[in-house]
């Protein structure tokens, strides 16, 4: 069982979105949760704090910014995040499990999808920071 009162999650996504699963998060029980919009701001948190799970938008935030995948490599790089789990938003609810199986093998913990309730949200959070992936069958749904 997770403590959920000690976790320390980074979700970077979409300002209004990033404010909406943070809100979730913390009806939850999650207490440390950091928002951004931003991969430049989110490598500045990083410098002061380890997240045990970070959220990513698959699509890029702005033509600027990189895409989830993309960010997602990069972090992964950083030696103190190699303990993190990993959680993708896919908007794309006809996402083949040929390509969650593709995020899978890059190192995905796990693959949310639009729309998302704040029980689906909570239960892959819980599941990849206790070990565990998260990966719902899209296709059977």
């Amino acid at each position: 069982m997770i403590d959920k009162e000690k976790c320390h999650i980074l979700i970077i996504q979409e300002a209004e979105n990033a404010m909406l699963s943070e809100a979730f998060l913390k009806h939850y029980g999650f207490k440390n949760v950091s928002i951004t919009s931003s991969s430049k701001d989110a490598l500045s948190i990083l410098e002061g704090m380890v997240p045990d799970l970070v959220i990513l938008d698959h699509r890029p935030i702005s033509n600027e910014e990189p895409t989830g995948i993309e960010l997602f490599q990069l972090m992964r790089q950083l030696p103190k995040l190699q303990k993190s789990a990993f959680l993708i938003y896919h908007w794309n609810p006809w996402l083949k499990n040929d390509e969650c199986q593709q995020l899978k093998m890059q190192g995905f913990n796990g693959l949310l999808r639009r729309p998302l309730t704040p029980a689906d949200l909570n239960e892959a959070c819980e599941s990849v920071m206790s070990g565990e992936t998260y990966f719902p069958d899209w296709n059977n749904n």
